[in-house]
């Protein structure tokens, strides 16, 4: 019965399973070294997250020192426009006294007026 068809269908069958088989075995294997190097790279991950964070927190202290820095330079700034505003208004404000001055010192000028 070698040559039957029966027997050819489950040799044939058996063949398949085995190749199926060995299909999944690879598969299988693949998708574990896929899974291992998904976990590799997520450690490699982890430990550069760790050192920026570090990092971060490093450069946190001199961030706030530079922005109260800054913080300090626009009141300053915002002071002295403020100083020179008045200083300004106080400049005019003597001019205008001096002028007056200059107008009472002058000579009088007398109006000669018809009736």
């Amino acid at each position: 019965m070698a040559g039957s068809p029966r027997r050819r269908v489950v040799i044939n069958n058996n063949v398949l399973q085995q190749h199926a088989h060995t299909h999944n075995d690879n598969d299988l294997k693949k998708a574990q070294q896929n899974l291992d190097a998904a976990k590799t790279t997520l450690s490699v991950l982890q430990e550069r997250m760790v050192k920026l964070e570090g990092q971060m927190r490093e450069l946190k202290g001199p961030m706030v020192k530079a922005e109260q820095d800054v913080h300090r330079a626009r009141v300053a700034r915002d002071m002295c426009a403020e100083k020179e505003k008045e200083d300004k208004k106080r400049r005019e404000r003597e001019r205008q006294r001096e002028r007056e001055r200059e107008r009472e010192h002058r000579e009088p000028v007398f109006l000669l007026v018809r009736r």
